[in-house]
């Protein structure tokens, strides 16, 4: 998904039952560099998610 660019196909990833989808998903926003998605990751009920997704946005205050 991530090199079709499918932004809503990831966000979607985020609520799969698979952890490591989900931190896949989370990093692969990331690294399209699109925020609202990583701001929706943050909702995950999964630690490890949200820590990915805080990680990503705060590369962007890096730049």
């Amino acid at each position: 998904m991530k090199e079709k660019g499918d932004i809503q196909g990831l966000i979607r990833e985020l609520k799969n039952n698979n952890l490591k989808v989900r931190i896949e998903s989370t990093k692969a926003l990331g690294d399209l560099q699109h925020i609202e998605g990583l701001i929706q990751a943050l909702d995950n009920d999964n630690l490890e998610v949200r820590v990915q997704a805080t990680e990503r946005i705060k590369e962007f205050g890096d730049r």
